[in-house]
């Protein structure tokens, strides 16, 4: 009877090595380095960029929180906006870089306004016979790719909702130190707002705890005879 209870701590315990960390860059303090990095409950992580460009403009991660909603995006040039969008078929690309392994369970973003509603007309310059001046246009739509390393998980996701939408990839069991978010179509133009992330165990203490029962349980029975 002791033994099944240790294997239920040992589970206990392997599972409470394990703790949630959210990167909420919206109400996180602006870093306005190039490439900026974060550090939330003992993890770091580091945001670079890249583009398809065939002009060399040594695009760089950005972390903008001027308007009502921030977040982090892509400046691709001197006149680039600092969204991450796919104008002149660029096709931004976010990467997200960690210091150590961890499971990947959510994410969420801000659109090119710095809104949470991608439903709404956006504002934009636009030629008409009357002026060169800002109007209302319809959305058409924001969508993203999402990787994990090289494996692609999203594919031209579509961004609906007016709540910033909170992706939940809990259940994808996304494992791994570098994930990216890329914007491909002329439309796409968004901020990425959060990431939730849980840490991973290491195997190693895993394998120790294992161990360890397996000692008791070789005392215990030593212990009766």
């Amino acid at each position: 009877m002791k033994m099944k209870k240790l294997a239920a701590l040992a589970i206990t315990l392997a599972a409470s090595s394990a703790h949630a960390v959210l990167f909420d860059f919206n109400t996180l303090s602006e870093n306005t380095v190039h490439n900026p990095s974060f550090m939330q409950g003992g993890i770091t992580l580091s945001f670079t960029a890249d583009d398809t460009s065939r002009i060399t403009k040594n695009p760089y991660a950005h972390h903008d929180t001027s308007g009502s909603y921030g977040g982090i995006g892509v400046i691709a040039a001197r006149s680039d906006s600092d969204e991450v969008d796919g104008s002149n078929y660029n096709d931004e690309t976010l990467i997200a870089t960690f210091d150590q392994d961890v499971r990947m369970t959510a994410f969420s973003f801000t659109d090119g306004d710095h809104d949470l509603d991608f439903t709404q007309d956006s504002v934009t310059k636009k030629w008409s016979l009357s002026c060169w001046c800002e109007q209302e246009v319809p959305k058409d739509g924001d969508d993203f790719d999402f990787f994990l390393g090289d494996s692609k998980i999203f594919d031209e996701e579509d961004i609906l909702d007016d709540g910033g939408s909170l992706f939940d990839v809990a259940g994808k069991d996304l494992v791994g130190d570098v994930f990216s978010w890329v914007a491909d179509d002329r439309s796409d133009s968004w901020y990425l707002r959060s990431v939730n992330v849980e840490t991973v165990p290491e195997p190693g203490s895993l394998t120790l705890l294992g161990l360890g029962l397996v000692g008791l349980g070789f005392a215990r029975r030593k212990t009766k005879a």
